[in-house]
């Protein structure tokens, strides 16, 4: 999307509902492999899985903030943008009917 900003409008909301969603279930999976872990046993495998998803989890959870923020400022950059469009249409469509009905 920062590459090719002409994708941006088309591909940011749904990127970033999914890294949302994917920070949701990054926790829920974490709460269900705890509650998991404590019923098998002790394996280091078991342990070192459990320490990498905990790892993981600040870095989804910041990434998917940064999706949030990105998206609110594009919109509202988009937002003012348009205004100031819009604005600058009517002054100029303001002018042309001023200078139209004036004499020659």
């Amino acid at each position: 999307m920062l590459i090719r900003p002409s994708l941006r409008k088309t591909y940011e909301f749904p990127v970033a509902a999914f890294v949302v969603l994917s920070a949701i279930a990054t926790q829920l999976a974490l709460n269900s492999g705890q509650a998991r872990e404590e019923r098998l046993p002790k394996s280091d495998l078991i342990e070192r899985h459990s320490q990498i998803a905990e790892q993981a989890r600040p870095y989804i959870f910041i990434f998917a903030m940064l999706m949030v923020g990105v998206v609110i400022f594009d919109y509202l950059d988009r937002r003012s943008t348009q205004a100031a469009d819009a604005a600058a249409s009517s002054a100029r469509a303001d002018e042309g009917s001023a200078s139209a009905d004036r004499p020659n």
